[in-house]
């Protein structure tokens, strides 16, 4: 009997969080969209709501491989935002730890995994990474991920399935060697 071995990936926010689930020892992405809260909670609470909200969206079974986002600031004019909305982020992350006990937890920094691409600041505007996730995805992969109406919520399923490939090992760079 063949057991499927998931991995969760999250790319969070305050009210909402882009998620992809994948297929560990096929190294396919299963499922990915945007969980949401249905109230913005503020403070410690925050944390709580969401983590159990990506809870209630695991129903596949049990997470054997928890992918995250660490949130990172940036020095000049990348650091433009205020470093204080990093702070419910990063206790997302320890909530969603807690939250799957028994997972094995990787996490990267943006940088780390997309390199210095940021998201764009109008919708209007191509963001590069999409464009990069969607060539590294199947069309049976295409076909299980449920994009948002709300483009900039976009950005935040693409974040995650992007860290699902990145922890797949599909997410690097394509290299082409010269043949003898």
């Amino acid at each position: 009997m063949w057991v499927m071995i998931l991995g969760l990936a999250v790319d969070h926010g305050k009210v909402k969080a882009g998620v992809a689930f994948f297929d560990v020892e096929r190294r396919v992405v299963i499922y990915a969209g945007l969980v949401v809260l249905p109230e913005k909670v503020e403070g410690p609470l925050a944390a709580r709501e969401m983590a159990q909200a990506i809870l209630r969206a695991v129903q596949d079974g049990p997470i054997a491989y928890l992918v995250l986002e660490t949130p990172q600031t940036y020095g000049g004019r990348a650091g433009a935002g205020d470093a204080n909305d990093l702070f419910p982020l990063a206790a997302l992350n320890g909530a969603l730890v807690v939250a799957f006990p028994h997972a094995q937890v990787t996490s990267y920094t943006p940088r780390e995994w997309k390199g210095s691409v940021e998201k764009p600041k109008k919708v209007a505007d191509a963001y590069s990474i999409e464009e990069k996730v969607r060539a590294r995805l199947s069309p049976a992969e295409l076909k299980n991920i449920t994009w948002p109406k709300n483009v900039a919520h976009g950005y935040d399923v693409t974040d995650a399935v992007g860290l699902a490939l990145k922890f797949m090992g599909r997410f690097e760079k394509v290299r082409a060697f010269a043949r003898d």
